[in-house]
Formats: structure tokens, sequence, C-alpha cells
């Protein structure tokens, strides 16, 4: 730790002779990070020798999308206010981006697809159909393929545009199914009472973000970007400096000709301090942070167990859901866990949880069954790449199916969703006292809410 508050010590500069911007910092966006960032250019046909593929289960997250209001609001309010002290001290070579500066013409609150979100499940679509083409090189046929989104806005314009890149007609007969408010499979978590209370709204979630937000480290991110700013000491706060982020992540991820000025003020090592500080956050609510967190996705994964044994004509299933269910479903399958547990004081910046690789807006999981031979093979892929869930053979992209069900038998036997979420009376009392501790935390939650 110390080793990492001399390096962003050194950081200290006036924004007037930062220097260009690290070409690297649009991979510490964590969830705000767009796809195009991430994505697997190659767009081969994927062949194993004696093999063909059968059936394709797809999970995305939404694309890019906007703000909600409770940040936009802060971007339209508070971040103004920062500008006209910036423009106002005029010392930075940047003073005219500044000067220039305005919200950001996809701002409006209303959590929906962007013009780069729609892009991506576009372009996302038009790959997946040139590396199964045996799966995917059909027209649209309802008994064939099936989509299925939450009831959002973003999540359905999502499932629309993905459609447009799979098929070259009949897209305008696609048929979607009417979203559930709260859907068991892509929002399951919203279902789990449990975790709602005893995870989500438990001020304990927190305590390690909380303890990394009032550190060292932390505190001289924000002293450096108010010295670089040459502000008064304190004028820039803990939710200034996480705003100032948002609002680079947010506008790098909308528009990838122009550099946002916010971007331009933050040093290599902030962004990666900053970027730690969200994962925190998402490790304790929606990844290995609490044993109940991963046990939920046995219902997401149970669906692909029964999508690949059914009898039905269905080869390929879409589904469109958000970061949470991506998270907990990629903890439920046991990757990116890191040997230690994420906590505010063991920044380790090669560790295997980091939201802007494995949560980026588009992330997607697939699982594509395949017939070789007369054995049932399955090959696991995670942003449009193979990778090896752990149990199956380490030196080969294919696990036979009857090793991943063995693998992952728990899950199939012993997933009783009601048992494991069910928050029982006695809890009302534990319910009243986390409520009320629950008000304390809500300015912070709101900084890092999703």
């Amino acid at each position: 730790m110390i080793v990492w508050i001399l390096l962003v010590i050194v950081g200290v500069r006036l924004c007037g002779v930062l220097g260009s911007v690290d070409p690297e910092f649009e991979h510490h966006l964590c969830t705000k990070t767009p796809y195009r960032v991430i994505q697997n250019p190659d767009v081969s046909e994927v062949r194993y020798k004696g093999c063909t593929p059968k059936k394709l289960w797809y999970v995305i997250r939404h694309g890019t999308r906007t703000p909600g209001e409770d940040v936009a609001s802060l971007m339209r309010s508070r971040l103004f206010d920062i500008r006209d002290l910036i423009v106002k001290n005029k010392n930075c070579t940047r003073y005219s981006d500044f000067a220039a500066w305005k919200p950001h013409i996809e701002l409006d609150g209303k959590k929906r697809l962007t013009r780069e979100g729609e892009s991506e499940m576009t372009f996302l679509a038009q790959r997946l159909r040139k590396r199964f083409p045996k799966i995917l090189s059909k027209t649209w046929n309802n008994s064939t393929f099936s989509f299925r989104f939450t009831h959002t806005s973003r999540t359905e314009a999502s499932a629309h545009f993905f459609s447009r890149g799979l098929f070259d007609d009949g897209v305008a007969d696609v048929w979607y199914p009417q979203p559930l408010k709260k859907d068991p499979i892509l929002r399951f978590y919203k279902l789990c009472q449990k975790w709602r209370v005893e995870i989500k709204k438990n001020p304990q979630s927190l305590i390690e973000l909380e303890a990394f937000l009032r550190s060292d480290l932390f505190s001289t991110v924000v002293t450096n970007i108010t010295e670089r700013f040459n502000l008064p000491d304190g004028e820039l706060s803990v939710a200034d400096v996480h705003l100032i982020y948002t609002t680079c992540c947010f506008e790098t991820a909308w528009d990838k000709t122009e550099l946002s000025p916010w971007c331009s003020v933050l040093s290599r090592q902030e962004f990666e301090i900053l970027e730690y500080a969200e994962d925190l956050e998402y490790y304790w609510t929606d990844g290995y942070g609490y044993e109940l967190t991963t046990q939920m996705g046995c219902v997401m994964l149970n669906d692909v167990f029964n999508f690949f044994r059914s009898k039905s004509e269905s080869e390929a299933s879409f589904y469109f859901t958000h970061s949470g269910a991506i998270l907990k479903f990629l903890s439920h399958l046991g990757l990116y866990q890191d040997s230690v547990k994420l906590r505010h004081d063991n920044l380790n910046i090669q560790r295997l949880w980091k939201t802007s690789l494995i949560d980026a807006f588009a992330s997607n999981i697939a699982f594509v069954l395949f017939d070789c031979s007369g054995i049932d093979q399955v090959l696991t892929l995670h942003q449009e790449k193979p990778v090896i869930l752990p149990g199956c053979p380490a030196n080969q992209d294919l696990c036979p199916l009857s090793v991943i069900e063995r693998i992952y038998e728990k899950s199939r036997v012993q997933c009783d969703f009601e048992e494991m979420c069910h928050a029982s009376e006695k809890k009302s009392v534990y319910d009243s006292v986390v409520s009320t501790m629950w008000l304390a935390y809500d300015s912070l939650k709101l900084l890092y809410f999703r």
C-alpha cells in the first residue's frame, strides 16, 4: 500500500502539464467499459475435428446505456460547478476543453440503450453468426430460436438490435415473449428476499468499500486531483472524484471518437485505484463475498442443462439481462475467483476479479453443445473467448457434458431457490435494524449503485 501511495504522489501535476492520457485507461472503466475494448475480433468458424455444433445457449448483458437520474442529475449540477471552478482558474492547457464541455446528448436519466449499445448488439450477433454458421445461418423460426429479456427498455432494445445482426431477413417476424417484472431466470436475485436483506441492503457488504474510500491511498487521489486543478484544500470530496470518474466512463463508452476531458485529469494509477473501489462493491454484493450470492446462480445453470437435455426443436436460446446476473453466474461457475477475498488493504492489479474485463457493457456467456462422434461436449465462452470451467480438462476447449453435470451436481440436485432465499420471520427485528443502519449509508451507496 505504501508503494501505491508513493506512485500516486509522484503523479501530482497541474492539469496543464498532466501529459497525454494513458491509452490503456479504457481498460479500467469497470462495468461501464464499452464492449469494443474487450471484444474478440476473430470471426473464424469455430470447428473441432469430428464435432458438430447442435445447440447454443447465450446470456448477454445489455449494451451501453445512459445513467439513471441520480447520476444524471449530478452530471447536470455538481459537475457543472466543478467545471466552472476549473475554468475560473484558467491554469490548464485543456482549459478550452472544459470550457466547452456540457452534458452529453445521451444524458436523459432513463438508463436506456445508446447508439453505441445498439452497435454493440448488432456487431456481436454478426460475429456470432460467422463463428457458428451451422446453427445460425438460418432465417428466423419460432421453433428454432428463442429470445427473452427483462422488464426494461435497455434489454428489450438490446434483443431487437441483436436480432438485426443475426438474421438477414425476417427480423420483423421475430417473436419476443412478454417480459416478466421479476424474471426467475434472468433476474433471479430480485426474487431472493434473503439476499436483498442480508447482502444487498446490509451495510456490512459495504464495509470494505467504505474502508478503502477512507484509506490514505484514496485520500491521496482526492488531494492530487484537487491540487491538479489548483483548487482550495477540501474543495473536492470523494463523491466528486467518483463523479469525475463516472462521467469519464460513460462519455468514453458513448463516444469512441472524442476523449472526455474528465478522463484527461486522471493518471494510470488513479484509474486503477478508482477501478478497485468499484470492484470491491461488486465483489461483495454480486460476487464471491458471500456464499448465498454464488449459490443463486444455480437457477441459470440449470436452465442450460435443461435446454441441452431437451428434445425440443430449439437450437439457440438468447437471454438479455443485467450486470447482477452476469457477475453472480460467473461466480457460481467458479470463474475469476482470486485466492484471497478482495479487501480494502490488499489491492492487487493482477487480480482475476476485474469488472472492466468480466462485466463490461454487452458482456456475454455462451455454452455451445457439440456432438462429437456420439458424445456430447460443451464449449464455454466468455466475452466470445473459450474459458475452462474448474474441473474440466485444462488442455482443451471442449468438456464432456457429463463431466460438467458431475462438477456442478450440487447445482442440479440441490438448487432449491425458495429454500436458500427464504428470509425467516425471526429476521424481522434484524431487518428493522438493517433498515435503520442503511439510512446512514445512502450517500455512499448512491455513488456506487449501478
